[in-house]
Parts: structure tokens; C-alpha cells; sequence
């Protein structure tokens, strides 16, 4: 799986992290309007390689790409190719819950970096970017690095990423909803997180989180930073989002921008 885009990127004009739904929010309002980022929108690890903004349309979400004349900073993870959902798949089968929540911990750290951390803060047990992981090469004795795909919870989701993997991640509201199966046998109750992102001003419904029998400690009057290992499923054409693991998913209140 290879996806040239970005959905985030360092803004010259500000020196802070914006996503490209902000561009794209911009784009809606006044399409010329967006001359304002040109020439200021860089990758948001090294800085150095320079992005370009395409809209979004029916078929497609709106994401940020290199220009072909401009080159990443010696060491950025974006020279890495992204795993594929195979490569992935095997990756996240041998992580621990510890592992998997330290690596969901330590992303929200590089991509929403708050007031108790910084845009390189890692938890325990992260030596090295939490998007960049080793793989064996097959029939091989080395090791090459692959980029976990992110996306965020901001972004449009179709059809066509349904079932690829991906980081999840973004400011959002939750809600705690129980439920009883309809084919229960025994009328047990199963919990899921209704997710909320903000637009216009607004909290809007976003997504489903199915969690089983975990019920979530949540405060609904707060923010949080949230972070998922996980896939998108449509059902009655509506994504919802399903976790790897019971245990791939990790969140914190967030802190004002």
C-alpha cells in the first residue's frame, strides 16, 4: 500500500501543526482564498519538504503531497514507504497491550502534542518514531522500515480505504452507549463510543467504536486525544471504525490549542 498524502503539515506562517481539513474548510468558504498557504504548507516532521494542497471531490478526500522538486530532511520518516494491511496485520499481533498503548500514547504525542508534552515526548519503551516500525525482509537476513498509515478522524472516510489500517487520531467528544444485541441469547449488554468531531463550530456525530463488554471511563462534557489502531466498516452506508484489538485504542483529555 503506498499513499503519497499527508493530513497534516507545518504551517511557515504560525511554526504550529494544522490539519488539511482546515485547508479544505478554507477551500469551501473562497477557493482563491487558499493562495494564503501556498508556499508555507511543509512536512510535518522534517520541515523541510514543501506540500501541495488537492481539494477534495466526490471520489476523493483532500490531502497534502510533495512537490516533486522539493526533498525530505535526511532521516524523516515520510521517506519511508507505508506498510501494507498484511505487513501490518503480523506487526500489531506481536505487540502487548502495553505496547500497543505506549505507541498509541506516543503518536498522539507527534501528531497533537499538548501542554504535558512535546512533539518528540515518548512513553516507555519507544526508542524510535512511533510510525516507523521494522519488518524482516523475507527470504532475507535484514530488516527494512515501513510507515504506519494515519489518518485523521477529520478526514472524509469511502469506500475505498474499507478495511485498510490505519492510526486513527484527533481531538473528538465520546459517549458511552449501551446496547443488547438483537441475537443475544442472553441479553448481555455490549458498550460502543459514539465519536464526535468538531465542524463550524459544531459537534457533529463522526463514528462508532464497538468495545464489547468495556465500558469507558468517559467524562462527555470533555475533550479528549484520541488515538486508534483500527479499520473502517460501512454498515447501512455509515463508517464505523473497528479497533484491532480490544485493547488498540487509547485516549486522554486534551488541553486547550
Amino acid at each position: 500500500m503506498s499513499y503519497p498524502s499527508f493530513e497534516q503539515f507545518y504551517f511557515l506562517t504560525d511554526g504550529k501543526l494544522h490539519e488539511v481539513a482546515e485547508v479544505q474548510k478554507q477551500y469551501e468558504i473562497d477557493p482563491h482564498s487558499i493562495v494564503n498557504f501556498k508556499g508555507r504548507m511543509f512536512c510535518p516532521e522534517c520541515r523541510q519538504a514543501e506540500l501541495r494542497f488537492t481539494h477534495q471531490t466526490h471520489a476523493r478526500t483532500a490531502f497534502l503531497s510533495k512537490i516533486p522538486s522539493s526533498q525530505h530532511r535526511e532521516g524523516c520518516p515520510y521517506i519511508h514507504n507505508y506498510a501494507t494491511k498484511k505487513e501490518l496485520s503480523v506487526y500489531i499481533s506481536t505487540l502487548s497491550k502495553t505496547q500497543i498503548q505506549d505507541r498509541l500514547e506516543a503518536t498522539l504525542n507527534r501528531l497533537i502534542p499538548n501542554q504535558h508534552t512535546n512533539h518528540t515526548t515518548s512513553p516507555r519503551g519507544i526508542q524510535q518514531h512511533p510510525l516507523i516500525f521494522k519488518k524482516q525482509e523475507e527470504n532475507k537476513h535484514s530488516t527494512v522500515k515501513r510507515l504506519i498509515p494515519h489518518k485523521s478522524l477529520y478526514s472524509w472516510f469511502n469506500r475505498e480505504i474499507e478495511g485498510e489500517i490505519f492510526i486513527f487520531y484527533g481531538k473528538v467528544r465520546l459517549h458511552v452507549e449501551s446496547f443488547t444485541p438483537k441475537k443475544s441469547s442472553n441479553n448481555s449488554t455490549l458498550y460502543r463510543l459514539i465519536v464526535q468531531t468538531k465542524r463550524h463550530e459544531v459537534w457533529r456525530y463522526r463514528t462508532k467504536i464497538f468495545r464489547h463488554t468495556i465500558k469507558d471511563e468517559i467524562d462527555e462534557n470533555r475533550i479528549y486525544d484520541l488515538a486508534v489502531f483500527g479499520h473502517i466498516e460501512f454498515f447501512d452506508n455509515k463508517p464505523q471504525l473497528k479497533t484491532e484489538t480490544l485493547t488498540s485504542i487509547y485516549f486522554r483529555e486534551s488541553t486547550p490549542d
